[in-house]
This record gives structure tokens, C-alpha cells and sequence, in this order.
């Protein structure tokens, strides 16, 4: 079925559901996090908590989904229903937070901008944000450019949702004139749908395709790229 941009009611089938679990790139991004007061923007039904609990972390949350905030407080201790595009500020107290996850959710806002600087708030001296979303200067969507293409898709970096897009340089200069310093800088691997797929096979038969895209992404992380990932800290 061809995607039209916009529709409210294909909009409505991305419901995740309660069994959403984390990818394994998130989980590798949010190793290390333990015994800490955690605020997830944009938490769905609860993935990212589901995941970070079990190490000691203290997770809340705000969605725009009231149909997903149900099933979040199965599993964190406080989820609220807003528009994070409204939000001038958080409902929290000051310096609460030592880490806030922005997972794969400010290319769904039409201000993340301000959003980022709301955080600041409410995040403890020294805390930090996790960043990640998609790098829209992929391959993939440069080669479809290069053909006149320009669409939209279920899912993925053209995600029909998608308000804005952004590459390893601009989501970099928001983070830091939004008041971060950033810390940490990483990549998840490129995804292989443009390979012609009789290679795919091969590469996979010889066990060297997660090789070739470990290699790929590290050389040339603003071309091979599917997620871009950072971590940063608030300025005082």
C-alpha cells in the first residue's frame, strides 16, 4: 500500500503495543547506566524502562500517546500524556534528572530546538542527554535523491512521521547551541536493503557481513550510517 504523507489513520497503525523491546543498538547505547534517576521523552510503552530497570534506574516518562502511556506505568514509576512540541517546560522539579533519553523522537518534533533547552532544567549538574536518531544523509537516501526520489516509508530514516531530518553535522550543532557539551559520539551500522541480494547472501555465507559494516560505518560514519548517537552533558 503506497504511504501518504500525513494521514492521521495510517499514522494511527504505529502503535507498538506492550511487547516493544528495545533494539540491540540502544541497548548497546545505553550500557553502563545504573542506580540513576532516568526521564524517557517520547517512552512509548515502556521499552527503554524495560531494559534500564533491572540495573537499579529510577525511569519516567512523558508520550503523546495516552493508549501507550497505559501499558508504561505497567512498568515506570510515573508516565504523563503531553505534546512535547507544547512544552516550553518540563512538569518536573529542577536538577532532578541525571540522565534524560531522546530516543529516536526529536525528528518527530516540530520545535526540538526548544525542547532541548527545556531539558536543561531539570537535569542535575553534570547530567546527560542520549541522543539518537536517524542520519538522513545515508547512502540510500542519497542515491534515491540522485534518482528524483524523495519518499516516505513505514519506517526507517524516511519514516512517514518524520518532521525533521537530520545529519551528523546539524544535529551536532543543536545539541551543543541548546547548552551540551558533548561527550561521546557513535553510529549504529548501516542496514543493507540496497545491496543487490545475491551479495547480501554471500556476505552472509562467509560470515563477513557484520565485518563489512562495522568497517563501512567506522570509515565513513556520515555516509554509512543508519542512527547517529550522542551523548552530552549540560553546560553550567
Amino acid at each position: 500500500m503506497k504511504v501518504i504523507c500525513g494521514d492521521r489513520e495510517q499514522n494511527a497503525i504505529l502503535y507498538n503495543g506492550a511487547d516493544s523491546e528495545l533494539s540491540l543498538h540502544k541497548q548497546r547505547f545505553y550500557a553502563g547506566l545504573e542506580n540513576l534517576e532516568v526521564l524517557d521523552l517520547g517512552c512509548g510503552t515502556g521499552g527503554a524502562a524495560r531494559y534500564l530497570q533491572p540495573f537499579g534506574n529510577k525511569v519516567s516518562g512523558i508520550n503523546s500517546s495516552e493508549q501507550e502511556a497505559v501499558i508504561a506505568r505497567g512498568v515506570m514509576g510515573e508516565v504523563m500524556v503531553a505534546d512535547l512540541d507544547a512544552l516550553t517546560e518540563l512538569p518536573f522539579a529542577s536538577d532532578r534528572f541525571d540522565v534524560v533519553l531522546l530516543g529516536d523522537i526529536l525528528e518527530h518534533l516540530k520545535y526540538p530546538f526548544t525542547l532541548l533547552k527545556a531539558i536543561r532544567t531539570v537535569l542535575k549538574p553534570g547530567g546527560r542527554i542520549y541522543v539518537s536518531l536517524p542520519n538522513v544523509a545515508n547512502v540510500k537516501v542519497r542515491l534515491n535523491l540522485l534518482f528524483g526520489r524523495f519518499e516516505y516509508e513505514h519506517a526507517g530514516i524516511m519514516d512517514m512521521t518524520h518532521l525533521r531530518f537530520f545529519t551528523r553535522a546539524t544535529v551536532r550543532e543543536m545539541v551543543e547551541q541548546a547548552g551540551y557539551d558533548i561527550q561521546r559520539e557513535s553510529f549504529s551500522n548501516w542496514n543493507w536493503t540496497l545491496l543487490p541480494l545475491g551479495l547480501l547472501r554471500v556476505l552472509r555465507m562467509r560470515r563477513a557481513e557484520q565485518m563489512v559494516r562495522n568497517v563501512l560505518t567506522a570509515l565513513v560514519p556520515g555516509l554509512f550510517a543508519t542512527q547517529i548517537m550522542l551523548v552530552a552533558t549540560r553546560k553550567n
